[in-house]
């Protein structure tokens, strides 16, 4: 889990040190466990014997003469928001990050980082007869994106970062689920995203599945009934780059659809899958296969329009390039009703440049006994492509969620102290990320 800091930006790091009650054991408890304050559990006005009642702030709106730090294991609220970003997917298998803001970042399925890798792909809600009724399904964009991002520069071509999104965020991470809370004055729907992958001590195979969930939780809060529809939406984050060249499409699965590569005449390991599958309780999602072909923004602007006007558009699979395709689940919620969308995501990429010992030369097919040499993943020894993947996960989604809560209360109900159970969660996390490999054999590297 991405986290670097616990400290509000721009407030100081200790306080007024000279008017604080402030020991060595103190000072070094805060430095040694908190990294400085990377991950508190008691808050710091405890550990700094702060007085919190007078209520100033400094210009950085910082607490006057005390730290402003995060309670350990406590929601991440407001600037604490910025750095958060947590890896979801297989031991070994790639992953993609839920970011406490509830956007999907850092997309690395292809058996390497790839940090800067943010594709338009977003979950959706439009309730019907409201006006600003339609949000992305995320909190506000972090500030940082806006500036530090590719393209940035030239007006951060590709993202969706002007469409509306809720106004109250908060996320809770208990490895290995992450819970995030949005709330809107616009909505009357309290929503709640659990994103997570399978982690089952003892059984290696079902937690280096190259799989992950989100799950969106809707509650209606208001007096009336709420007819709304649910959407997830995704551009072909599979093709490769330059998009002109032909071999990418978006092919049909049962409730979804498959964001496909095939092999290039002269880069055949850039084959991959990654496909999108929706459960609803009120029947069946509707899929659109292929948006609006267009240049510029113009795909975007006509699924934004859609999604306005609460239309669930269904669209059969189309040949040839497609922009992006979408799922759409309408939903009904008297006064007190609260229904989950399951969205399952599983990919398939079955080879890999990544190689030992001297370089081979020319072109390498995953399927001749050159690719040997390269890092082939360890599912793509089981099973034979991505349908029979997403077949798995969808089949054994009830037994992978129970037997993964069961690890998660024996983890979060242990004695252990929270800045301890934090650290440890955090370094858990790093697990699902790319650093490590499972080969085609079983080992890890």
């Amino acid at each position: 889990m991405s986290d670097e800091t616990s400290r509000e930006p721009g407030c100081g790091e200790f306080g007024d040190l000279e008017t604080s009650d402030f020991s060595r054991r103190t000072f070094i408890k805060s430095v040694a466990l908190g990294g400085g304050a990377a991950f508190s559990g008691v808050g710091a006005n405890e550990v700094l014997g702060a007085d919190t009642s007078s209520g100033s702030t400094d210009n950085a709106g910082c607490p006057t003469g005390q730290v402003n730090l995060r309670p350990f294991n406590s929601p991440y609220k407001g600037p604490f928001l910025e750095k958060v970003a947590v890896p979801i997917g297989g031991l070994g298998a790639g992953m993609f990050c839920l970011e406490g803001t509830g956007a999907i970042s850092q997309v690395s399925l292809r058996h390497t980082m790839d940090f800067f890798k943010e594709p338009m792909i977003f979950a959706a809600v439009s309730v019907k007869g409201r006006k600003n009724g339609a949000k992305v399904l995320q909190g506000p964009v972090r500030k940082s994106k806006y500036y530090g991002g590719a393209f940035a520069a030239r007006g951060n071509k590709g993202k969706h970062y002007g469409l509306p999104r809720f106004t109250d965020v908060s996320c809770k991470v208990q490895f290995p689920f992450t819970k995030i809370d949005l709330r809107d004055s616009d909505i009357p729907l309290k929503v709640r995203i659990t994103g997570w992958s399978p982690f089952i001590p003892g059984n290696s195979d079902d937690s280096c599945m190259p799989v992950g969930a989100l799950e969106y939780s809707f509650e209606n809060t208001g007096r009336d009934l709420v007819e709304a529809v649910f959407s997830f939406h995704s551009e072909n984050l599979m093709a490769t780059f330059p998009r002109r060249i032909r071999g990418h499409t978006i092919k049909s699965i049962t409730n979804g659809f498959i964001l496909h590569q095939d092999e290039l005449p002269v880069q055949e390991l850039e084959e991959g899958s990654l496909a999108i599958t929706a459960e609803s309780p009120d029947g069946p999602p509707i899929v659109d296969h292929c948006w609006f072909r267009g240049p510029h923004y113009d795909s975007v602007t006509v699924l934004w329009q859609s999604i306005e006007q609460g239309k669930a558009l269904a669209n059969p699979p189309q040949e040839g390039a497609c922009p992006g395709a979408s799922i759409y689940c309408p939903i009904k919620l008297k006064t007190g009703d609260r229904k989950t969308v399951r969205v399952r995501l599983a990919w398939f990429v079955p080879g890999s440049d990544l190689s030992y010992g001297k370089p081979v030369k020319g072109k390498v097919s995953t399927t001749s006994g050159e690719a040997q040499k390269f890092h082939q993943p360890w599912y793509a020894a089981r099973f034979e492509d991505v349908q029979a993947v997403s077949a798995y996960w969808s089949d054994q989604y009830n037994r992978l969620r129970k037997d993964t809560m069961a690890f998660h209360r024996c983890f979060h109900e242990t004695t252990f102290p929270p800045e301890v159970k934090e650290a440890m969660a955090a370094n858990l996390h790093i697990l699902k990320a790319p650093t490590i490999l499972r080969q085609k054999d079983g080992r890890l590297w």
